[in-house]
């Protein structure tokens, strides 16, 4: 610790401060100042947490910096691993800061300083996966840190710790330069993030694999040969530029665990004392804490530290010269002295007075009460143990344990139920699927249940707690689909009708099932209690006989009518009045294969056929949507067009994306709600456009972080109020009114691998269900 140099504030907000955390080498590093400072009561050591000078001149930082406090507030509060935040600024206090209790601990730069250079395997791994551990459960619940360096990892008796939350989005908006800005650590700033990308979970791998390579060797991208054997693939793939190619947090804790070898157990057998908890279960990474993770020479420094901070906040005549030192000073250093008498020695720089030294000692406490300074140098000597637990180093700054206030306990039970501006929702619930991981949407019941499919089960999920409620052993094929009077219509061996709240089968297409005389092929539409489904019946002699449509009522077990369509229909869609199906045709010209669509409209109540027309472009049934006056919209790779639906005529309009550089253009599916046609494009922009073809808005993204194939799928709530666009990495609300970005909520999925990387889901008014891989969770929409 340093005593204030002479342009550092002696107060911050309520709190008179003592003394700077950190060396020369952490102000250069770093645009955030961790001061140590007294509570307003007086009776606590706290660490306030604020911008250094020269961002403070910008104001759009400043607003920045308190957002990212809010969130750390709240989400310290739930992870562990990250520094607490106690307490935060206002919007009115013009130098806006945050709080978090003292304890001892060092900056990563610092633990090496005190060690004498780079770190013991032991301490890189156990580092690394505390770290990994922290960023697992933060990613889960869809946040980036987007803060961490070598100077952001902090070590104390309590285990690693994250600080400087959300650093590099304070740092500069999405889409403007972060490259030498002052205070960013460049080489900890994923590239992506450096040309201005999103912050987004796997940038936070990027700098984690910054920090292993620092603790490791010294050199924060050190060459594979520096490495540790063990850890070179690992770190190697933690550090590629590509972020599709870097691992998941949970990932990295996996090999991390399985390099910590036998230090995962006491060396006596027993259970570890110092794991902590995350999502309700024991800490995995917390295993590694037993003693010995932390090097003597390190434990030795963190009880200095602890001294020189009771010493500046208990000394009169330090604190005399801290004033002193203040007003005509620039820098004075404070050298803790570990002997028995607890003495502290204050040298001032080079260039001022010279051989000013003070040395002083601190009156005994009465005999009734453990002598505070007792118990830090018996840590400072090594005999307190102060890196095997967290109570000595709580003892070090307060006399007793303060028993919590009642809005304290009520904010340690309680999250706010409104978030900040921008900030996205906290999942209500997770559901771990077992088996497979579901290719299709999951659907709801009402605001009661959520059914989601997999190849092995069905799955009934209530909406309110993600508890399972009931599991029906089929093999779905298909999009599952609501069907009126709450069934669950599934494609699978047979189409098979569930009852949505306890998974009892209502209905069962004996008739259509596969294998059989007329085996049913897919389904096209459901809307009330009548499917739109194709079958194939025997064939003739004509190329392609036997495509049939079939109009059946579930809930009555009756068969409507039944139409001819062109082979090949698999897709469809509804208006208030048609059906619409599609079948894709390929064909050659000048040696060329050319995809074309046939459509064929027919009447939903009697099936009767109202107008044909083949397209020179492939359109699939879920590439197209209907406006409430019978007007339809299709996207084809890169255009949109509208037609007069009723009457098949060609089109009325078209619209055109160009996409992004290194991108085939390509519209994804339109989805309509009222009287605007959502599209999402490859480059995630989002269009909403009128029955006339009218762009009301588009709200491009940023795709700096990786490339993409497809567009996003789409969806609306209920309400209509929002729209969702779902990928690989993330789900993205928008306000359906003007295309804002209201929230990003970024997933890393527990499991890895599976079919398909890509979020779906469904959302009810105030609910999104989303499926991410094997993981299913509730995003609440309020």
């Amino acid at each position: 610790m340093e005593l204030l140099y002479k342009d550092d504030p002696r107060r911050i907000g309520p709190f008179p401060t003592v003394g700077l955390l950190g060396d020369a080498a952490s102000r250069r590093h770093g645009r955030e100042r961790r001061f140590v400072a007294h509570s307003a009561s007086g009776d606590r050591t706290l660490i306030v947490t604020t911008l250094s000078q020269e961002a403070q001149t910008d104001t759009a930082c400043l607003t920045r910096f308190r957002f990212e406090a809010e969130q750390a507030q709240r989400l310290s509060t739930e992870i562990p691993g990250l520094v607490p935040v106690i307490e935060i600024s206002s919007v009115d206090d013009g130098q806006p800061w945050y709080a978090s209790p003292f304890v001892p601990a060092l900056s990563l730069p610092d633990v090496m300083g005190a060690y004498g250079g780079p770190l013991p395997l032991r301490t890189v791994v156990t580092v690394g996966a505390v770290l990994a551990e922290t960023l697992t459960s933060l990613h889960e619940r869809g946040f980036a840190h987007a803060g961490i360096t070598p100077w952001s990892a902090l070590l104390s008796a309590e285990g690693p710790r994250l600080a400087s939350y959300g650093a590099v989005r304070s740092a500069a908006p999405d889409g403007e330069d972060r490259s030498g800005l002052p205070g960013l650590v460049s080489e900890s700033v994923p590239p992506e993030q450096l040309t201005g990308g999103r912050p987004r979970p796997l940038g936070d791998i990027y700098s984690l694999g910054v920090v292993l390579s620092y603790a490791a060797t010294g050199h924060m991208i050190a060459e594979s040969e520096e490495l540790p054997v063990s850890l070179q693939s690992l770190i190697a793939a933690c550090l590629a530029r590509d972020p599709a190619r870097r691992p998941p947090a949970s990932t990295v804790l996996d090999e991390l665990m399985r390099s910590s070898g036998q230090w995962a157990e006491n060396v006596h057998g027993n259970r570890p004392s110092t794991a902590t908890v995350l999502d309700g279960d024991a800490s995995r990474a917390g295993s590694l804490l037993s003693p010995g993770w932390i090097p003597k020479r390190v434990c030795v420094a963190l009880g200095a530290q602890a001294e020189q901070v009771l010493a500046a906040e208990t000394d009169p005549q330090l604190l005399a010269l801290h004033r002193a030192a203040g007003a005509d000073f620039e820098s004075v250093t404070v050298a803790g002295t570990h002997g028995p008498t607890g003495s502290a020695r204050v040298s001032v720089g080079e260039g001022h007075e010279s051989g000013v030294t003070a040395t002083s000692e601190t009156a005994t406490p009465p005999p009734s009460r453990t002598s505070r300074r007792k118990l830090v140098t018996t840590a400072a000597s090594g005999a307190a143990g102060i890196a095997i637990g967290g109570t000595v180093t709580w003892m070090v700054t307060s006399e007793e344990v303060p028993s919590p206030t009642l809005a304290q306990r009520l904010a340690a039970k309680k999250t706010p139920r409104r978030r900040p501006q921008g900030a996205p929702p906290t999942p209500r619930w997770r559901f771990e699927v077992p088996g497979d991981a579901p290719k299709y949407a999951p659907v709801t019941h009402s605001s009661e249940i959520a059914v989601v499919v997999n190849g092995s089960a069905v799955h009934g999920v209530e909406l309110r707690s993600g508890k399972q409620v009931w599991q029906s052993r089929i093999r779905a094929s298909g999009q599952p689909r609501m069907v009126e009077g709450g069934s669950v219509l599934i494609p699978a061996g047979d189409m098979i009708a569930l009852n949505a709240r306890t998974g009892a089968v209502r209905w069962r297409s004996k008739k259509f099932r596969k294998g059989g005389a007329s085996p049913y092929v897919s389904v096209l539409a459901v809307d009330g209690s009548t499917a739109w489904f194709t079958i194939k019946e025997p064939a003739g002699d004509a190329p392609g006989s036997g495509w049939t449509v079939v109009a059946y009522d579930v809930a009555e077990s009756s068969e409507l009518w039944r139409r001819p369509v062109p082979a090949g229909t698999t897709g469809g869609h509804l208006s208030k009045d048609l059906l619409v199906v599609t079948a894709s045709k390929n064909s050659s010209s000048a040696g060329k294969e050319v995809r074309s669509a046939a459509l064929v409209a027919f009447d939903r109540r009697t099936g009767d056929v109202r107008w044909r027309r083949d397209h020179a472009g492939p359109v699939a049934g879920s590439m197209m949507a209907t406006f409430g006056d019978g007007r339809l919209v299709t996207a084809e790779g890169p255009v949109l067009r509208g037609y007069a639906m009723e009457k098949g005529d060609k089109p009325q309009w078209r619209l055109e994306t160009g996409g992004e550089e290194g991108q085939r253009p390509q519209f994804g599916p339109p989805l309509v709600h009222g009287e605007s046609a959502f599209i999402t494009d490859v480059s995630q922009a989002v269009h909403a456009v009128d029955a006339e073809g009218r762009v009301k808005w588009r709200s491009p993204l940023d795709r700096a972080w990786t490339a993409t194939e497809r567009p996003p799928d789409t969806l609306i709530n209920s309400s209509g109020q929002l729209v969702l666009s779902l990928d690989e990495a993330e789900v993205i609300a928008r306000d359906a009114r003007n295309g804002s970005v209201l929230w990003r909520f970024l997933d890393t999925p527990r499991r890895t691998g599976g079919p398909t990387g890509w979020r779906r889901a469904a959302a009810t008014d105030d609910l999104a269900v989303v499926v991410s891989r094997n993981s299913v969770y509730a995003l609440p929409l309020d």
